[in-house]
């Protein structure tokens, strides 16, 4: 498994998607910034873990030899689990579990606070709550009204959070909450948080500014004079005074939009594209006891080979690698799969842990690999040429 280099791919391709979107949002419309603000860490998980899915044909055909494990036997024995040990995975499972519970946490507390709404009259699926907060806001068909509006800002306010409610704008608010949960380490997804929420309010204000025009822009004036800066997490809320500028010039604004999603969708797969890309493999098995096939012995092909032979690597990886003493004591064994390319000048490449077992042993694992020196480098037709390896490493207990 390569989940810490799964995340940190992650976490860049965010940064990069987020950028694009950055400098393109003017020219973007609010329906379509929506769209690719939900689906942009989506894609930023989908291309790390797909593109090893792929391969890329005719761009370079490297035969791919893959051998018997080499065995790595634990020295001492575990007595006992007394000692605790902190891994990066333990610390990110006690991070999600924090954010899930304070996600939870929030959502009992609006399912406490709206257990005395009342149906609208003229919309049965949406019940309204009237108190002495100042704050307006919704979640879902939940709607808060503030008891200092009048009946003419009231009607405005529930209005405007019903377009919320019709656009679903709180299960979006739901689902990053949930992707902030399971990336709650990247810092990046609280600056896209922030970007839905105030996209939700321009598509809203956009739908209420053409039917009412200037009176809208004027309640919505009157009404953050008066309101209160704080507010129930996790709700559409009709004011708030950092955004209310933007809000403002989003509506005065006539100049159109332009549909640019077709362009920005073209251009992640060009960046799928290029994640993506991998050398064409010809698989060449080798025999147990790491001998060399009948077929590999024509003057076409050479494999390359570790000074000393296959007995001197299994006795330089045994000489270097130690069991990670984390992995003793929570008892994990098993085969880690090391890749490597035997370059045409004999120096090891491109190492990477194509399957693995535990964050610690794949690493343990990846540096042995990149310790070695160079290999007398493989032949074809009597030329020096690139060649993949596979490397099973055995860690038993």
């Amino acid at each position: 498994m390569r989940s810490f280099e799964l995340y940190l791919e992650a976490t860049i391709l965010l940064f990069v998607f987020f950028g694009i979107y950055s400098f393109t949002k003017s020219r973007i419309t609010h329906r379509n910034k929506r769209l690719i603000l939900l689906t942009m860490p989506l894609l930023a998980i989908i291309v790390p873990i797909s593109k090893g899915l792929f391969t890329s044909g005719g761009l370079v055909n490297i035969p791919v030899i893959e051998m018997d494990p080499v065995l790595i036997e634990s020295t001492s024995s575990v007595e006992s689990f007394t000692e605790v040990q902190i891994s990066w995975f333990t610390v990110y499972v006690v991070g999600v579990a924090l954010m899930i519970f304070l996600l939870l946490f929030k959502i009992t507390r609006l399912i406490l606070l709206f257990r005395g709404a009342s149906k609208h009259v003229e919309r049965k699926d949406v019940r309204v709550l009237v108190t002495s907060k100042k704050e307006s806001f919704s979640f879902f068909n939940r709607i808060h009204l503030s008891a200092n509006l009048d009946e003419e800002e009231k009607n405005v306010v529930l209005e405007h959070e019903i377009l919320h409610y019709e656009h679903l704008h709180s299960l979006d608010l739901v689902f990053m909450e949930i992707f902030h949960a399971l990336f709650w380490f990247n810092p990046l997804l609280i600056l896209v948080k922030r970007e839905l929420i105030n996209v939700h309010e321009y598509e809203v204000d956009h739908v209420l500014y053409k039917k009412y025009d200037a009176k809208y822009l004027r309640h919505l004036l009157s009404y953050a004079l008066g309101a209160s800066v704080t507010h129930l997490l996790l709700t559409s809320q009709f004011h708030k005074k950092t955004t209310l500028a933007k809000r403002i010039e989003k509506m005065k604004n006539n100049k159109k939009a332009s549909k640019l999603i077709p362009w920005f969708i073209p251009l992640v797969a060009i960046i799928f594209t290029l994640t993506s890309w991998t050398y064409s493999r010809v698989v060449v098995p080798v025999a147990s006891n790491y001998s060399t096939t009948p077929d590999q012995t024509d003057d076409a092909y050479k494999e390359p080979q570790f000074k000393g032979g296959d007995e001197a690597m299994i006795a330089f990886i045994q000489e270097h690698i130690k069991y990670p003493e984390e992995s003793k004591l929570k008892q994990i064994e098993g085969i880690v799969y090391v890749g490597f390319i035997v370059r045409s000048s004999g120096e090891i490449d491109n190492v990477k842990v194509r399957r693995g077992v535990d964050p610690m042993l794949d690493a343990e694992a990846q540096r042995v690999v990149e310790l070695m020196p160079n290999w007398i480098p493989g032949e074809k037709d009597g030329k020096p040429a690139d060649v993949d390896y596979t490397l099973p490493i055995k860690f038993q207990l």
